[in-house]
């Protein structure tokens, strides 16, 4: 019968307790600082060190910037802007400018046959 020595071996080694006594460890004691440790001041860097960097501008910024531009612009435009297909210009068109950031998209067609897209204005006077 070697499985039931196996099985009994397996249970009593999960039945072994653990330490879990709730002192400290030496190690623990040893990463305290001590009063001179804990007041010493920590040293300053200077101004242009810790001015954080411009944030980069993202696909939706870009796009959104030739979106606004008054003559609009087209699907091929947006395209090379973003390294997107069509169908995901399109895509962004309908769910996050007019779905989720709620902008009014006005398309037009000019004589050469070019549809240009532009967000309307919130407020017309």
């Amino acid at each position: 019968m070697p499985t039931d020595s196996r099985i009994k071996q397996t249970r009593s080694r999960k039945s072994a307790k653990t330490n879990t006594s709730k002192r400290p460890s030496a190690q623990s004691s040893k990463r305290r600082l001590t009063k001179a440790q804990a007041q010493k001041p920590k040293p300053q860097k200077p101004p242009e060190q810790r001015e954080r960097p411009a944030p980069r501008a993202t696909k939706q910024d870009r796009m959104l910037a030739l979106l606004n531009r008054p003559e609009g612009v087209t699907i091929p435009e947006l395209m090379e802007a973003t390294d997107w297909q069509r169908h995901s210009v399109h895509g962004f068109l309908s769910g996050t400018v007019k779905k989720k950031l709620g902008f009014t998209l006005v398309s037009s067609s000019a004589e050469d046959g070019v549809r240009h897209y532009r967000v309307a204005p919130r407020f017309e006077r």
